[in-house]
């Protein structure tokens, strides 16, 4: 899973469209999710920092499986 706080379009051959600026993607985490349940078991929440109100960061994450790998769609999380 990666954020970036600016959204472009750059195709990646073989994977889809890439959606966050290369220049500022930083890696949040990664690892294997499990394939049940697909929906979120458990809510997840943090105070916002006042300087970062009104803001919009970009999440996108690539899925690797046994056969292929692909980038997800963009979402966008605004402050």
């Amino acid at each position: 899973l990666a954020v970036a706080a600016s959204q472009v379009a750059l195709p990646a051959p073989g994977l889809g469209t890439l959606q966050l600026d290369p220049a500022l993607i930083v890696v949040v985490t990664q690892g294997q999710l499990p394939a049940q349940p697909r929906l979120a078991t458990r809510p997840w929440s943090m105070k916002i920092p006042a300087g970062l109100q009104g803001l919009a960061f970009y999440w996108q994450s690539i899925l690797v499986g046994a056969q292929s790998e692909l980038l997800s769609n963009c979402v966008t999380t605004r402050l």
